[in-house]
């Protein structure tokens, strides 16, 4: 029976110890998780503790001063979990059932494999915690990455309690060393790298500075009867990986008090920013801006685009600037662009300035007055540079826009002098200024600009024309070939499309009262396509017959494919324009008995010239075709029209180029054809003079006839 009633009381007291021990776990795993400071920060601070007034109100337990330290708790947590682990021993005697401190639970008569048992019983419990614990991730920069998540530290919370750091004590101490690049560095550590708002607080607890360059930290919590290792950590900023052993609790990095706490400190740290001076705006003159030289790149006098891309980006500018930019010699990766510029700026510059105005501020450019020519040989472009672009220049200009100085006396006058002048400068080595005289020579020895009509009219291999056998004084227009009806419209018509200037399609010079004056020849091409469109539709309406009306037609269609063969789609469109004459249009009986290929014809002929895309199937033919070309320019004074809508040529007193460069684009389309290629066409003046003089009549007068010769509503029978 005492064999009985001893195991009896070995179990009993085995349920109080398990009780016991589940309510030590719970305790121990909260008084583990307050007790655990923070890692060091990368950059050189070492982990907050928080102070007791910013702790967090779930994590800070006010305890009695006689609980149990976390040493203590620990220790009876070693060896509880031993006895789970070993069989039972007979209970001492000197052990009672109460609920004394941890510490007396710890027998002084255990032995050392016991101890040893223990000990590795608390590692798998603080190595349980660690696994269970959850991470807080601060940005850092990439200089700063971990083995675990690249670019990222995992910081641990700092414990709520308000104990010392005092290595006396047995609770937790805490070593650390660190080394930082830079004070500021340091200072900076307490902010959050993704967001720049504060993380961490201010440091507590012992630092010491090392050389190594890691920031290493241990955590020693000791007990009377064990040593116990809790967790290592090491960071290091040469290195991509690194270890943390932190205890969780997500709380704390969002804390307010501790985010209050960083933001003073970083306060503390970071010096006043001083805004930037602002940069001192140079202001011209008058007489400065419209200098050649030494007048810098500033928006009073020039404005380039954005974003700029080259050197001849230009939004606005002054005159001067512009030529200016003519003389700068370009880079090799330029020149394509230094092309275009020239281009643009020769065939656009009529309608702002003179040719007198350019050839005085490219010698004053050329001639750099006041300035040491051996101190501007180190420039950069040198002056012989600029002066040999200049001599480009103008052989440019001369070739290309010749008809400037034809026609213009004091131009060619002051061409002449400037050529005389600058062969009294020191020349430079290379000097192309022997190449311009040479060059202007041979052209004013050719005499004034001959046109491609007078060219053609001298050309050998021309074919005969096709004379009519009748008389001419009782000739009608059915008595003429229908080729050579479309040789004589062509040739007349490239005789006015040659001699159009670029400075007639500028400003809508063609639709204003005032400048009309500039564009002579826009105006009659525009006046010739309108007349023979009348005459066209006065024939067609004139005749009577239904029969007559249908070989009329006919025989304009073929004219029409004969000009569609020569590339004459001026002429061309006039016929249509005819065809579409509401006096005309409304002869619904004559179009119908037109026979199917003519109608097919025709279709064609209005597909081609139809406005449809912007003219886009007239724009594709003209794309592949071979010169002569007589272009359809109704097309491009539509285009110019809505370039120069809601462009002014001058914003803030400066020339808009961005005006220029729209209008040389189609400027360009109308007259490249000029010199491309001749008609090899004689003209015939006497059959110039009937085409000329064949009847037209008003509006009201066709329309008039044109319900004489077929009323509405009549029937197909009733009419002739």
């Amino acid at each position: 029976m005492d064999g009985k009633e001893e195991t009896e009381t070995k179990t009993e007291d085995l349920k109080e110890q398990r009780k016991l021990r589940r309510n030590l776990s719970e305790t121990t795993a909260a008084e583990v998780v307050k007790k655990k400071p923070l890692p060091p920060v990368p950059g050189g601070k070492s982990a907050p503790q928080l102070p007791p007034q910013h702790s967090s109100p779930l994590l800070s337990a006010t305890s009695p001063s006689s609980s149990p330290t976390s040493t203590q708790i620990l220790a009876s947590l070693a060896e509880k979990s031993t006895m789970d682990e070993s069989p039972a021993s007979p209970k001492s005697e000197s052990e009672d059932d109460s609920d004394g401190p941890v510490s007396d639970l710890s027998s002084s008569s255990e032995t050392e494999e016991v101890q040893k048992t223990r000990k590795g019983s608390i590692m798998k419990r603080v190595k349980s915690l660690r696994l269970t614990s959850s991470f807080v991730f601060a940005k850092t920069p990439s200089s700063y990455k971990s083995a675990g998540q690249e670019g990222d530290v995992p910081l641990s919370p700092s414990s709520s309690s308000s104990s010392s750091s005092s290595s006396a004590s047995p609770s937790m101490q805490r070593t650390s060393s660190f080394s930082s690049a830079s004070p500021s560095r340091r200072a900076s550590a307490a902010v959050d790298m993704g967001t720049g708002s504060p993380v961490l607080g201010r440091t507590r607890g012992s630092m010491q500075m090392g050389s190594s360059g890691d920031v290493s930290s241990s955590y020693s919590p000791s007990s009377s009867s064990s040593s116990l290792r809790a967790s290592s950590s090491t960071f290091s900023t040469s290195s991509s990986s690194s270890s943390f052993s932190p205890s969780s609790s997500p709380l704390l990095s969002t804390s307010p008090g501790l985010q209050s706490l960083d933001r003073s400190e970083e306060a503390s740290h970071k010096e006043p920013e001083q805004p930037p001076e602002p940069e001192q705006e140079v202001v011209l003159t008058e007489e400065e801006l419209h200098k050649m030289w030494g007048v810098p790149d500033v928006p009073q006098a020039i404005v380039f685009a954005e974003p700029r891309t080259h050197l001849y980006d230009i939004r606005l500018a002054t005159n001067e600037k512009l030529i200016e930019k003519l003389s700068i010699e370009p880079a090799s990766d330029l020149e394509q662009r230094h092309d275009m510029y020239v281009k643009i700026f020769f065939m656009t510059y009529r309608s702002m300035i003179t040719s007198k105005f350019v050839l005085e501020k490219l010698w004053e450019r050329y001639e750099a007055a006041g300035i040491d020519p051996d101190e501007a040989e180190t420039w950069n472009p040198p002056l012989s540079k600029i002066r040999n672009t200049i001599c480009k220049v103008i052989v440019f200009w001369v070739n290309n826009h010749y008809r400037d100085f034809g026609t213009d006396g004091s131009a060619l006058k002051l061409l002449k002098e400037f050529i005389e002048k600058a062969k009294a400068l020191p020349q430079f080595k290379g000097s192309l200024l022997g190449f311009l005289e040479k060059m202007v020579e041979k052209k004013l020895g050719k005499g004034t600009y001959k046109s491609f009509f007078e060219v053609a009219d001298t050309v050998d291999n021309c074919p005969p024309s096709i004379l009519p056998s009748k008389d001419w004084r009782s000739l009608i227009f059915n008595d003429l070939d229908e080729l050579e009806v479309a040789r004589q419209l062509t040739i007349g018509e490239h005789h006015i499309y040659a001699e159009i200037q670029p400075i007639e399609l500028q400003d809508l010079a063609w639709s204003k009262d005032k400048l009309k004056f500039r564009a002579p020849n826009v105006l009659a091409m525009i006046e010739r396509f309108n007349k023979y469109s009348t005459i066209f539709a006065t024939l067609l309406v004139g005749e009577p017959r239904i029969k007559d009306r249908r070989r009329l037609i006919e025989r304009f269609v073929r004219i029409g494919e004969h000009l569609l063969e020569m590339n004459s789609f001026n002429m061309l469109m006039a016929i249509m324009s005819g065809f579409g004459n509401s006096a005309v249009y409304r002869m619904k009986h004559t179009f119908a008995s037109l026979p199917r290929k003519t109608l097919d014809t025709m279709e064609t002929f209005q597909a081609l010239l139809s406005s449809n895309g912007s003219y886009k199937m007239y724009r594709d033919r003209l794309a592949n075709v071979t010169p002569p070309i007589i272009p359809f320019l109704g097309v491009y004074l539509t285009d110019l029209t809505f370039a120069n809508d809601g462009n002014p040529g001058e914003l803030r007193g400066l020339t808009n180029f961005r005006k220029l460069q729209l209008e040389y684009d189609i400027i360009d389309q109308v007259l490249r054809y000029q010199k491309a290629a001749a008609y090899n066409f004689k003209m015939v003046p006497r059959m110039v003079s009937f085409l000329e003089g064949l009847p037209k009549l008003d509006e009201q007068s066709l329309y008039s006839m044109s319900l004489q010769h077929e009323p509405r509503n009549v029937k197909k029978k009733d009419l002739k």
